[in-house]
């Protein structure tokens, strides 16, 4: 009988699931956050990280390709077949100064899958990584307006309110000496 409750105490048992809406991210896919938000209503850049963040999350990092697929296939049922031509925001800027950075935690990006000619370096190109629904990315005007996704973390089932300490804001973070 001991050797049976030692063994629970390496499980956990906590009844958590993703919030509302969200759906959850295999834990096979390696991603730090449980649980993705797809956003249809479109925004800028740092507003759509400002609304991740008021989620309890940020703008989607995007550690590998089976991921970078999986946000795809889910973004194109959500916001529009391939063809549409739709892209969506994920958290990778070059904003934060020194190159590509993970928006969540200013990490440099170890992952990219740009599309043949990116990223970008030109007028309207302007450190903002969207995505099409193929999965391929683009250094994009971050005042253009596009559906996001975020990633937030798991709520317990028997709470109804989102953390209460959300993370840091980009704006803070943001090298206003370019």
């Amino acid at each position: 009988m001991l050797f049976f409750y030692i063994i629970l105490l390496f499980f956990d048992f906590s009844l958590a699931e993703c919030p509302p809406e969200a759906i959850i991210v295999p834990s096979v896919l390696q991603n730090k956050w449980s649980c993705l938000l797809f956003n249809p209503p479109g925004k800028k850049f740092l507003t759509a990280e400002d609304q991740c963040i008021n989620k309890g999350g940020h703008l989607v990092s995007v550690p590998n390709q089976f991921l970078n697929f999986f946000i795809a296939q889910n973004a194109d049922s959500t916001f529009g077949d391939e063809n549409s031509g739709t892209k969506f925001w994920i958290g990778i800027t070059s904003l934060l100064g020194g190159g590509w950075k993970n928006i969540d935690d200013g990490s440099n990006t170890t992952y990219f899958d740009w599309a043949s000619g990116e990223p970008a370096d030109s007028l309207g190109s302007n450190g903002c990584t969207s995505v099409d629904m193929e999965g391929l990315w683009y250094n994009d005007d971050c005042f253009n307006i596009y559906p996001y996704v975020c990633e937030v973390p798991e709520v317990n089932v028997d709470s109804t309110s989102q953390p209460i300490t959300p993370p840091q804001s980009i704006v803070s973070r943001i090298d206003t000496s370019m």
